[in-house]
């Protein structure tokens, strides 16, 4: 979890191990949708991460 916490250090990360697998939960602050959007955009597009990186607007 070191690589995403160090992208989007305003996310927090929770992992649990389950018999079926690993849970992870993300939450993140309320301000943060147009991020977590402009993140969605790029993931429905295959963006690699350097696109990621430089940010984007919508």
């Amino acid at each position: 979890m070191a690589e995403p916490e160090r992208c989007c250090a305003f996310l927090a990360f929770s992992c649990t191990r389950t018999a079926e697998g690993l849970v992870v939960e993300v939450t993140a602050p309320a301000e943060a949708g147009p991020t977590l959007d402009g993140m969605q955009v790029l993931a429905e597009r295959d963006a690699p991460p350097q696109v990621v990186a430089q940010g984007w607007t919508r």
